[in-house]
């Protein structure tokens, strides 16, 4: 399986979030399935590629050539795609990949994770998503989505959009149990 993760470049994040990271790419290589991100060599974004290259995953890096350029592109990928911006992104990503993961991150991957579930939402894909609310970090997010459907702005069966797994290794396992077609 072709396993998205969506997590930060935030060099200052918490140390667990690091460690999760990792523990995420080394268990999508040791699972036999390969990764696709952003491509980023900083912040969780750098240790979920070390884990999956620890853990024998094939990585794909999806990075914009002005990161790139900046020298922020993990490259020891097998699969290096340069885009010329963040939407170019987000849509390689989503295409080359059967499942996604949701660690903790900022802007970009709340950006993310809201196109992702908006594509699946208009039925451009059916591909499950996984947040994985570590310390009940999407817990808000999660609340959120509750108020938008008793508000009636998003419809009732869209609760099925969003899988919630505790940790990260639990959310690849998630994955795994369900017929993602990968």
């Amino acid at each position: 399986m072709r396993i998205l993760v969506y997590l930060s470049a935030s060099i200052d994040a918490p140390r667990r979030f690091f460690e999760t990271a990792r523990a995420v790419g080394h268990r999508i290589g040791a699972g036999g399935h390969s990764l696709v991100y952003g491509g980023g060599n900083v912040g969780t974004m750098n240790e979920v590629a070390e884990g999956a290259k620890e853990g024998g995953a094939s990585i794909t890096s999806v990075i914009p050539r002005f990161f790139h350029d900046e020298n922020l592109t993990f490259l020891e990928s097998d699969e290096l795609i340069l885009t010329e911006d963040l939407q170019e992104r987000r849509r390689i990503m989503i295409e080359r990949s059967d499942a996604a993961i949701a660690l903790p991150g900022g802007f970009g991957t709340l950006e993310e994770v809201a196109e992702f579930l908006t594509l699946r939402q208009l039925g451009f894909h059916h591909k499950p998503l996984v947040l994985v609310d570590l310390d009940g970090f999407w817990e808000g997010y999660l609340m959120l989505m509750e108020r938008m459907r008793h508000e009636k702005m998003i419809h009732e069966d869209h609760r099925d959009l969003i899988l919630v797994a505790p940790e990260g290794v639990a959310a690849v396992e998630l994955l795994e149990s369900l017929d993602t077609g990968g």
